[in-house]
């Protein structure tokens, strides 16, 4: 303690001394917590947020008798469900006990359905990027077979039973993120018991982690079969995601360069297709008229094929 707050300390001491209101007593355990406030490194927001008040909140805790670890819960409870920590109701409660209580029952409450709320949408995102990548699972000629994760429990499951850290260390966000994903290697005699887990990295397209029981390393077959097997398989497929919305728009550009049939043309052509049903098979008409009609109508239409899939497309010439 430095001599600023030495003689910072004997001012308060006397200005304790001079009250009647305030007693030896008071300023011992002022001293108490004083030192408490400094040393500990828990108490760094309580040290902060009474910075300019700190006789005044010793003095309360005292009379509400409790303690600074109890009002850290009770302004941490406040901050969260978004209390003006600046009115005195608020920031010295007259009943600390009651109102401690009640925040943090509205604390715990608010905390859960905010954590129920973000538990839905990391399911929901991590479904989503399991069937975007699910093609990336590879059963093809081996004894063994690589199978995507499907939601946040695959992960606790699997850690649990190979005794790893996949479950927990926030995996599961990442792969809601797309930053990795987890694979499970398993036997094609037993799909469903767990064996090796591996960490792959879609935009580096490498293996960040591959491990089996207890973060033992898996057998040099398992080794073998996911870096010169499923390994370039699954490069493969993600260029393949990569370059597909590529391809789609390329379509969608080509399609949409094609020459578009405007009302201006169309309804001269439903016309003259009109006219031809019902008098193309007339006796009426000679061989000659026939050819007459429909060789107008040949020239102003292609058959156009480019389309994808094969589907014909009726475009007017210009």
């Amino acid at each position: 303690m430095n001599t600023y707050d030495n003689s910072r300390a004997k001012t308060i001491a006397r200005l304790f001394l001079c009250q009647k209101q305030h007693t030896v007593a008071d300023l011992q355990a002022y001293k108490k917590y004083r030192m408490q406030l400094s040393k500990e490194a828990e108490l760094k927001e309580l040290r902060t947020f009474f910075k300019n008040d700190l006789e005044k909140f010793v003095l309360y805790i005292r009379s509400q008798n409790t303690n600074p670890y109890s009002y850290r819960d009770y302004l941490r409870a406040c901050n969260y469900l978004g209390l003006d920590m600046t009115e005195n109701k608020n920031r010295f409660p007259h009943d600390f006990k009651r109102w401690h209580d009640i925040r943090i029952d509205e604390y715990n409450t608010a905390k859960a359905l905010k954590d129920e709320q973000e538990r839905k949408a990391l399911y929901d995102r991590f479904a989503a990027v399991a069937s975007k990548y699910l093609g990336l699972e590879y059963d093809k000629k081996s004894v063994y077979i690589a199978i995507i994760a499907q939601k946040p429990s695959d992960l606790i499951h699997e850690g649990e039973l190979l005794h790893h850290c996949v479950g927990r260390m926030g995996y599961d966000q990442k792969f809601a993120r797309e930053e990795s994903l987890i694979f499970f290697i398993r036997t094609k005699e037993q799909p469903d018991v767990p064996f090796v887990t591996i960490e792959y990295s879609p935009a580096q397209k490498r293996i960040l982690q591959c491990y089996g029981d207890h973060d033992s390393k898996p057998t040099e077959e398992v080794i073998n079969f996911v870096h010169k097997k499923w390994l370039p398989y699954a490069n493969r497929k993600i260029k393949q995601l990569a370059a597909y919305p590529q391809r789609k728009l390329k379509l969608w550009q080509t399609t949409t360069a094609l020459p578009l049939i405007t009302p201006k043309r169309i309804f001269p052509l439903l016309w003259t297709l009109t006219v031809c049903s019902r008098n193309f098979g007339s006796s009426r008409l000679s061989s000659s008229k026939k050819v007459s009609i429909l060789s107008p109508l040949a020239k102003k239409i292609t058959l156009r094929t480019e389309i994808s899939k094969g589907k014909p497309n009726l475009c007017p010439t210009k």
